[in-house]
């Protein structure tokens, strides 16, 4: 979703059909850096904190996507507000709150929140 969030799609009939492709790619790097003896990968998801609809329609079925078939390593994502930059606005801390039950039952091994302002 972070991705997304940064380009331009002029190809794609949705986000969704983007967001998998992308995890499909992203699952070959992954696949290299388990290879290459990474224990730990972890993700940095701000959009899923900004966008808390799309994180539960698709997002976090793509962040899984990412680790398909991936064995032997400790899985991650950071999920924050957004970063400190001027005229850009964090997302709502109470997005949280609406993106903690999908959270729960999603199978990422680790979950990092950014909870301050």
């Amino acid at each position: 979703m972070t991705i997304i969030d940064s380009v331009k799609n002029e190809y794609y009939r949705d986000e969704s059909s983007l967001a998998m492709d992308l995890a499909a790619a992203i699952r070959r790097e992954v696949r290299a850096l388990v290879e290459a003896g990474c224990e730990i990968i972890q993700f940095d998801a701000p959009a899923f904190g900004r966008y808390p609809e799309k994180m539960i329609d698709y997002g976090i079925r793509a962040l899984e996507a990412c680790f398909d078939g991936i064995v032997g390593v400790t899985t991650a994502v950071h999920i924050c507000r957004g970063a400190p930059v001027e005229g850009y606005a964090k997302a709502n801390i109470d997005n949280y709150t609406r993106i903690a039950p999908t959270l729960a039952i999603f199978k990422i091994d680790q979950v990092s929140i950014e909870g301050s302002g």
